[in-house]
């Protein structure tokens, strides 16, 4: 290795060992067991939970499918599954009466599901506000279940409604149904136990991990290119050589 540029060059090497040695410390445990990734990560996590939260919305959009009558049939794993479907729809359209009686009965491995669209939008998510707090206890003492396995069979469920609503070129209201799943118990489950967190009530940690990642893939850039320089090593186009 031939050093041409020698204040570049130890420019460069003091920035990649230093580069490295934040890493190092970026990657182990610096506060509460947990390494400045996991926090990092966690907080992310948490801004994403937050701006996935849509219940308010969904909730001032249930009453438009009060009267839409869903009749489907689930195939479920095993009759114990099946039972414990039966039991949340069952329960959920209990307590949400809608213009049409409601049934949800089980039989060997596969559930029959039939009531009102607008009415079991409004349970799930009423019973999806406490899960989203990471609060199971109304949820455990409602089903005896915890709260990700209710919203489970929800999406289940909300999943065989929306293929009854596709089936008959209802798009409109097969995409409200859809949104129950993918808006609704997607990311409550997915985030469950992960506190919510808005940008602008965290405002501080945000400017802070965004201008270091800025800073710290500037530095490493930087860093290699001093080196490359000190050691007389650039990007060149090359010459064309005409005969």
């Amino acid at each position: 290795m031939i050093v041409r540029n020698r204040p570049r060059f130890v420019v460069g090497a003091v920035g990649l060992v230093t580069f490295f040695a934040v890493l190092t410390v970026w990657m182990s445990p610096i506060a509460d067991g947990k390494s400045g990734l996991v926090w990092a990560d966690g907080f992310f996590n948490q801004l994403s939970k937050s701006s996935a939260y849509r219940l308010p919305e969904l909730l001032r959009r249930a009453p438009d499918y009060r009267g839409q009558v869903f009749d489907v049939t689930v195939k479920t794993r095993t009759p114990e599954d099946a039972a414990r479907l039966a039991k949340v729809f069952a329960i959920a359209l209990g307590g949400e009466k809608g213009p049409e009686p409601f049934v949800a009965e089980a039989a060997g491995s596969s559930v029959h599901l039939k009531g009102d669209l607008g009415a079991a939008a409004a349970a799930l998510l009423a019973d999806a506000e406490p899960v989203y707090r990471n609060q199971d206890e109304p949820l455990q003492g409602k089903y005896g279940m915890s709260g990700r396995e209710v919203l489970y069979w929800y999406w289940t469920g909300f999943g065989e409604i929306y293929k009854h609503y596709m089936g008959r070129a209802e798009v409109g209201t097969a995409n409200f149904a859809s949104a129950m799943r993918t808006k609704v118990c997607e990311p409550i489950y997915n985030f469950h136990g992960i506190p919510p967190a808005r940008a602008s009530e965290a405002m501080g940690r945000l400017v802070f991990l965004l201008g270091f990642y800025v800073l710290y893939t500037l530095w490493y850039g930087f860093s290699i290119m001093f080196l490359f320089e000190g050691m007389d090593i650039s990007a060149q186009r090359a010459r064309r050589r005409e005969v």
